[in-house]
């Protein structure tokens, strides 16, 4: 499938905003409804992947796992550079402490157990008789899981087990909704002010910190969201080229090591009386941008690589 420039600058923009949750909803400068309303990213990023559909291949399981330990390997080599003690506080060697920042990427665990099932979600999704069951299963994440998550209705609904917003269940969910909001074409029944008002009544809910990855709020704008950019935001392909690392900025932002950086940053820049929502800015776009100048050349050495074996190859056969 070719890729559309357009939604390919929607994933880094969500990314981005990825990056941004973190900034604003941690420390001591944390802004609650500005990182509630961020959350639409996570939603957004999945409905993508819902919208176009995943092909599942081993080696696409493998590839991300090995960008995850590489990631995790930078993370923690950082790590030792900012100090042994790092390693010594928790009592775990250099392979643990690898270990450990691959378990912090909870988004990249789930979105692959997404993948391993796309297959049979696919299959269903392409039978009609989805929309007898389809229903069900929607009413299941976004609403009785989504209840059960949240503080004021959490008490006066059925607890389950893998209920939680960072889940697998989240992702199918998402997924789900997107694969039957394209096959059905619904989009096309919804006028881009229909789409707009949609996506602005939901922003209340989302700052009030009730929209959380599996609430009917996020995944109604995210739907806004990616058909609105589908519809009328037009981008070179330049962004073709920088959103197959996004999944990279993603881990490496997520290490131990991404997140004191972050932090250190937050406090020097308002030790400086720099403003926090500038900061918050600055910080976002330092992380983001020093990630993705990470894996980008991490990109580019693998395709020097790539490059000097293809040509070994046809020298070979001469």
């Amino acid at each position: 499938m070719k890729r559309n420039p357009s939604i390919e600058l929607l994933r880094i923009l969500l990314m981005l905003g990825i990056c941004m949750i973190h900034v604003v909803g941690k420390g001591q400068y944390s802004q609650r409804w500005l990182a509630n309303l961020l959350k639409v990213c996570v939603p957004g990023f999945v409905f993508i992947s819902g919208y176009f559909g995943i092909k599942f291949r081993w080696r696409k399981v493998l590839n991300l796992y090995g960008v995850a330990f590489w990631a995790a390997l930078i993370g923690t080599g950082l790590e030792v550079s900012f100090g042994p003690e790092a390693l010594q506080r928790d009592g775990v060697g250099f392979a643990g402490r690898v270990f450990a920042n691959m378990r912090t990427f909870w988004f990249l665990h789930a979105y692959v157990v997404l993948m391993m099932i796309s297959p049979l979600l696919n299959a269903a999704i392409e039978n009609l008789k989805l929309r007898s069951g389809g229903g069900a299963f929607v009413f299941v994440v976004f609403l009785w899981a989504w209840l059960a998550g949240i503080g004021h209705t959490k008490e006066f609904v059925f607890p389950v087990e893998g209920f939680a917003a960072e889940s697998p269940l989240t992702l199918i969910g998402i997924y789900i909704a997107a694969r039957w909001f394209s096959e059905l074409g619904l989009e096309n029944n919804l006028p881009s002010k229909v789409l707009a008002g949609m996506f602005c009544l939901c922003l209340p809910f989302a700052m009030l910190g009730v929209a959380n990855y599996n609430s009917p709020f996020a995944l109604t704008m995210a739907m806004a969201l990616f058909v609105l950019f589908k519809r009328h935001v037009k981008c070179g392909p330049w962004s073709l080229v920088v959103a197959p690392s996004m999944f990279a900025v993603y881990m490496l932002h997520s290490t131990f090591a991404g997140q004191r950086f972050l932090l250190g940053a937050e406090d020097y820049l308002m030790s400086n009386r720099i403003p926090v929502y500038l900061m918050f800015v600055i910080v976002t776009a330092a992380v983001f941008v020093s990630c993705l100048a990470v894996d980008m050349a991490r990109r580019g050495c693998l395709h020097l690589l790539d490059n000097m074996v293809d040509f070994s190859r046809r020298r070979g056969s001469k």
